[in-house]
């Protein structure tokens, strides 16, 4: 017969780190109790201000950490923030571009002055989400030798995420032939990849 027993958690620091997170990054709650059959919703909030956009632009601090989350008598987990950065964007009522703007960016997507002025127009927060995201995709880039990405890679991956397809009912996707999708998606990638090899620290800091 299984036991269902209560569970402490708390997210650990990690070997030499003298915190449990990076300072752009707030867990709400980062320790807690669970009791049989109840749930724990965690919070996991990314804020870059001005100072912390200078490390991250001067390659003194990256966007990027691994989370420790320890279960007493039991193993600890590791937990990457850019899985969890995936899944969130990925499971939002609308993508990081609104569905209203996607007819635009599609169609300004081999213009990299018109894709900017496209991303200047979007409100604060999801300005500031897309030009950190591809700063830190920057980051990645710049250690190809060590994770074998490339720009084209990540610009197909993140073209979908950002510029995700709304829900379609089923006539829809039968209307849709797939020459027209793989154009669609090529164009998506393309948008994207303009943030990837241009140098964005000026608009980033809003010079």
């Amino acid at each position: 017969m299984r036991m269902l027993v209560p569970v402490q958690f708390e997210f650990i620091k990690k070997l030499d780190d003298t915190s449990y997170c990076k300072d752009w990054l707030h867990i709400e709650p980062y320790t807690g109790f669970i009791k049989p059959g109840e749930k724990c919703d965690i919070k996991l909030e990314v804020y870059v201000d001005k100072k912390t956009a200078c490390k991250l632009n001067s390659g003194e601090d990256k966007l990027y950490d691994i989370l420790v989350l320890h279960l007493e008598g039991g193993k600890d987990i590791f937990i990457t923030i850019t899985e969890a950065l995936l899944l969130l964007l990925e499971s939002t009522a609308e993508p990081l571009i609104p569905y209203n703007l996607h007819n635009v960016c599609l169609s300004a997507a081999t213009n990299y002055l018109q894709c900017k002025q496209i991303v200047m127009q979007l409100p604060e927060t999801r300005r500031t989400v897309f030009l950190y995201i591809s700063s830190f995709l920057q980051e990645l880039l710049s250690h190809t030798q060590d994770n074998e990405l490339d720009a084209k890679t990540l610009a197909t991956l993140f073209g979908s995420i950002f510029l995700r397809d709304p829900p379609r009912s089923r006539d829809d996707c039968h209307q849709r032939s797939r020459a027209t999708q793989i154009t669609f998606d090529k164009k998506k990638a393309a948008f994207v990849y303009h943030f990837l090899v241009n140098d964005q620290s000026d608009f980033i800091l809003g010079r």
